[in-house]
């Protein structure tokens, strides 16, 4: 069965921020940091960023 590039590309995206996010939680949560601020935090590790190309 043939799939094509773009639905291997956005699974392979899907799945490197999944891995990311649940790194990024464990490391927050290790940390003690509570409330607001660690959802900012959380916010902008994953909103910034960029994946090698």
């Amino acid at each position: 069965m043939f799939i094509p590039n773009h639905r291997v590309r956005k699974n392979t995206h899907f799945f490197t921020y999944l891995v990311l996010e649940i790194l990024v939680i464990n490391a927050i949560r290790r940390s003690r940091m509570i409330g607001v601020k660690s959802y900012t935090l959380l916010f902008n590790i994953l909103l910034f960023h960029k994946p090698k190309q």
